[in-house]
Protein backbone atom coordinates (compact mmCIF):
# COMPACT_ATOMS: atom_id res chain seq x y z
CA UNK A 1 0.00 0.00 0.00
CA UNK A 2 1.56 3.69 -1.10
CA UNK A 3 0.77 6.53 1.19
CA UNK A 4 0.79 10.11 -0.83
CA UNK A 5 2.75 12.44 1.17
CA UNK A 6 1.05 15.99 1.36
CA UNK A 7 0.03 18.38 3.56
CA UNK A 8 -3.02 17.98 5.54
CA UNK A 9 -5.78 20.34 4.51
CA UNK A 10 -7.11 22.39 7.29
CA UNK A 11 -10.62 20.75 6.96
CA UNK A 12 -9.09 17.98 7.69
CA UNK A 13 -7.46 18.66 10.62
CA UNK A 14 -10.52 19.96 12.26
CA UNK A 15 -12.33 16.53 11.28
CA UNK A 16 -8.90 14.61 13.19
CA UNK A 17 -8.85 16.41 15.84
CA UNK A 18 -12.14 15.94 16.90
CA UNK A 19 -11.22 11.85 17.56
CA UNK A 20 -8.57 13.03 19.98
CA UNK A 21 -8.68 13.03 24.05
CA UNK A 22 -7.96 16.56 25.47
CA UNK A 23 -4.04 15.42 26.41
CA UNK A 24 -3.43 14.60 22.98
CA UNK A 25 -4.64 18.16 21.40
CA UNK A 26 -2.85 19.94 24.34
CA UNK A 27 0.62 18.24 22.91
CA UNK A 28 0.15 18.86 19.37
CA UNK A 29 -0.66 22.40 20.68
CA UNK A 30 2.47 22.62 22.13
CA UNK A 31 4.83 20.85 19.41
CA UNK A 32 2.90 23.73 17.49
CA UNK A 33 3.66 26.49 19.56
CA UNK A 34 7.29 25.36 19.81
CA UNK A 35 7.70 25.05 15.97
CA UNK A 36 5.88 28.72 15.48
CA UNK A 37 8.25 30.28 17.82
CA UNK A 38 11.66 28.63 16.25
CA UNK A 39 10.28 30.04 12.83
CA UNK A 40 9.71 33.51 14.14
CA UNK A 41 13.49 33.16 15.76
CA UNK A 42 14.97 32.11 11.67
CA UNK A 43 13.27 34.54 10.16
CA UNK A 44 14.66 37.00 12.33
CA UNK A 45 17.91 35.69 11.83
CA UNK A 46 17.68 35.18 8.23
CA UNK A 47 16.58 38.94 7.84
CA UNK A 48 19.85 39.81 10.19
CA UNK A 49 21.50 38.31 7.82
CA UNK A 50 19.88 39.94 4.37
CA UNK A 51 21.13 43.38 6.40
CA UNK A 52 24.31 42.23 5.76
CA UNK A 53 24.42 41.01 2.93
CA UNK A 54 22.70 44.32 1.43
CA UNK A 55 25.48 46.50 3.62
CA UNK A 56 21.75 48.38 4.79
CA UNK A 57 22.66 49.11 8.38
CA UNK A 58 25.98 48.33 9.46
CA UNK A 59 25.50 49.58 12.79
CA UNK A 60 23.17 47.02 13.68
CA UNK A 61 24.97 44.57 16.92
CA UNK A 62 23.27 41.82 15.62
CA UNK A 63 25.10 42.15 12.10
CA UNK A 64 28.21 42.71 14.02
CA UNK A 65 27.57 39.26 15.51
CA UNK A 66 27.17 38.04 12.31
CA UNK A 67 30.31 38.76 11.14
CA UNK A 68 31.75 35.31 11.17
CA UNK A 69 29.37 34.16 8.68
CA UNK A 70 30.27 33.48 5.12
CA UNK A 71 27.60 35.04 2.16
CA UNK A 72 27.51 35.24 -1.00
CA UNK A 73 25.62 36.70 -3.45
CA UNK A 74 22.65 34.80 -4.20
CA UNK A 75 21.80 34.10 -0.53
CA UNK A 76 19.59 36.88 -0.43
CA UNK A 77 17.24 35.58 -2.45
CA UNK A 78 17.74 32.43 -0.84
CA UNK A 79 16.80 33.86 2.23
CA UNK A 80 13.69 35.89 1.15
CA UNK A 81 12.01 33.25 -0.32
CA UNK A 82 13.10 30.97 2.86
CA UNK A 83 11.37 33.93 5.00
CA UNK A 84 8.20 33.87 2.70
CA UNK A 85 7.58 30.17 2.95
CA UNK A 86 8.14 30.39 6.75
CA UNK A 87 5.41 33.07 6.48
CA UNK A 88 3.08 30.14 4.83
CA UNK A 89 3.85 27.70 7.34
CA UNK A 90 3.59 30.41 10.50
CA UNK A 91 0.17 31.23 9.20
CA UNK A 92 -0.77 27.32 8.74
CA UNK A 93 0.41 26.04 11.98
CA UNK A 94 -1.14 29.55 13.93
CA UNK A 95 -4.25 28.70 12.29
CA UNK A 96 -4.26 24.79 13.55
CA UNK A 97 -3.39 26.23 17.05
CA UNK A 98 -6.56 28.50 16.72
CA UNK A 99 -8.29 25.78 15.68
CA UNK A 100 -7.34 23.17 18.79
CA UNK A 101 -8.05 26.06 21.05
CA UNK A 102 -11.92 26.21 19.25
CA UNK A 103 -12.10 22.15 19.71
CA UNK A 104 -11.27 22.26 23.26
CA UNK A 105 -13.59 25.28 24.14
CA UNK A 106 -16.18 23.91 22.47
CA UNK A 107 -15.63 20.71 24.62
CA UNK A 108 -15.60 22.51 27.61
CA UNK A 109 -18.91 24.55 26.69
CA UNK A 110 -20.51 20.86 26.02
CA UNK A 111 -19.49 19.85 29.45
CA UNK A 112 -20.55 22.63 30.91
CA UNK A 113 -23.94 22.35 29.45
CA UNK A 114 -24.34 18.57 29.81
CA UNK A 115 -24.18 18.76 33.60
CA UNK A 116 -27.34 20.77 34.38
CA UNK A 117 -29.53 18.97 32.12
CA UNK A 118 -28.25 15.84 34.06
CA UNK A 119 -29.46 17.05 37.36
CA UNK A 120 -33.05 18.02 35.92
CA UNK A 121 -33.51 14.59 34.36
CA UNK A 122 -32.96 13.61 37.61
CA UNK A 123 -35.03 15.19 39.08
CA UNK A 124 -38.20 14.63 37.25
CA UNK A 125 -37.60 10.39 37.74
CA UNK A 126 -37.86 11.57 41.34
CA UNK A 127 -40.99 10.66 42.60
CA UNK A 128 -41.72 13.21 45.66
CA UNK A 129 -45.69 11.81 46.11
CA UNK A 130 -46.35 9.82 49.27
CA UNK A 131 -48.55 7.81 47.22
CA UNK A 132 -47.96 4.25 47.74
CA UNK A 133 -46.07 4.68 51.15
CA UNK A 134 -47.55 2.26 54.17
CA UNK A 135 -47.95 4.84 56.77
CA UNK A 136 -46.88 2.27 58.96
CA UNK A 137 -43.60 1.87 57.70
CA UNK A 138 -40.50 2.97 59.88
CA UNK A 139 -38.50 5.96 58.98
CA UNK A 140 -41.79 7.38 57.63
CA UNK A 141 -42.31 10.89 58.42
CA UNK A 142 -45.26 12.93 57.59
CA UNK A 143 -45.77 16.70 57.63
Amino acid sequence: MTTINRPVLIEEFVLAIRELPNESLDAIRSQLSTSVHRLNESNKLMESLLLKIRNKDKSSSEIDELEDLNTEENDDQIYEESIRENEIVLKNQKERIERIEQELLSRSTERKEELPSASASAKSELNTDNNGIESNAANSVFL
